[in-house]
């Protein structure tokens, strides 16, 4: 419950191990009896890629020699009561575009070239000054935009921002989403940039480009919430996993999706270390979060029940 760079270890990541270069995939699944990696690389075969349970806890990994950066990836997992089934990996930092339901293995190479930003940034006492905050949809933002992606978007942004003095940008959510209705609000891949827009690399980018214009960059982050849908986070392992065993405190009834379980160590340790993803691997500037009030009362967006 406190390793809060999570995303060093947990997903997949490249590796060599005795020489042999490969990918080592790991995935924290409690209640269940086993997982398995499925991929071009093992014919989608759940049983040639069974993984290891890491010291009778409840992580389990696997490295696999020969995998590349690019390849696709699901994990299979059989819960207790023998029923098999896949999932998207929670930590995966690239997800195909919906309709698919797979992961992609990425090792971004992006060198920013924003250490003046930080350092400046970080002796700023941004309390004491002026912010203008621009908020952006970046799916939408500038109708003009042919090929529109973070990188087309970097400029077009950083020109309005610029022309009408604003001194941030906050970006509606860029996380993986599969419901295009919540304007990006459903996040269905933390760790995922949206694949619409590009590839990590593309969203490194964009950050480095706001910066070298001067211009800070806020996330709306959503860690309040998490769609049902069935590849996803919901009932991971089979059983409450990420949300509340309970139904009446797991189920968002004003949002239709499903609350995070910030009760146990390993769901709220995966949100923290994800605020700090987002701040150390993409450099962003801060995080907002809407919704709080349904974070912290039981009774939001529920109607009373009388006995």
């Amino acid at each position: 419950g406190i390793l809060y760079d999570a995303y060093d270890i947990m997903g997949a990541h490249k590796k060599t191990v005795d020489g042999v270069s490969g990918v080592c995939f790991t995935v924290w699944a409690p209640n269940a009896q086993r997982v398995s990696v499925l991929g071009e690389f093992n014919m989608w075969e759940g049983n040639r890629s069974i993984m290891r349970r890491v010291n009778d806890t409840a992580v389990f990994e696997l490295f696999i020699p020969g995998v590349n950066v690019g390849d696709t990836y699901k994990f299979e997992i059989r819960n207790r009561d023998g029923r098999v089934f896949t999932k998207t990996d929670p930590y995966s930092f690239a997800n195909e575009v919906f309709p698919s339901d797979v992961s992609k293995v990425v090792e971004p190479s992006f060198k920013f070239k924003d250490s003046a930003w930080i350092k400046a940034r970080d002796k700023k006492k941004l309390l004491d000054k002026p912010m203008n905050v621009l908020e952006v949809n970046p799916f939408t933002f500038d109708d003009e935009l042919f090929d529109r992606n973070f990188r087309t978007l970097a400029k077009s942004v950083a020109e309005y921002a610029l022309d009408n003095s604003y001194t941030h940008v906050e970006l509606m959510p860029i996380m993986d989403t599969i419901n295009g209705d919540s304007l990006g609000y459903e996040t269905h891949g933390f760790y995922s940039v949206s694949t619409v827009l590009g590839e990590p690399e593309d969203f490194m980018y964009f950050v480095d480009y706001m910066h070298a214009k001067g211009i800070g960059v806020i996330l709306d982050w959503t860690p309040y919430q998490f769609g049902r849908e069935r590849h996803g986070l919901a009932y991971f392992d089979g059983d409450a996993c990420y949300e509340d065993p309970n139904m009446l405190r797991a189920v968002n009834s004003a949002f239709g999706t499903l609350n995070f379980n910030y009760g146990r160590k390993e769901v709220s340790n995966f949100l923290i270390s994800n605020a700090l993803y987002w701040v150390e691997r993409y450099h962003v500037d801060g995080l907002k979060m809407s919704s709080v009030a349904s974070m912290l009362y039981l009774d939001y967006g529920r109607k009373e029940v009388l006995a």
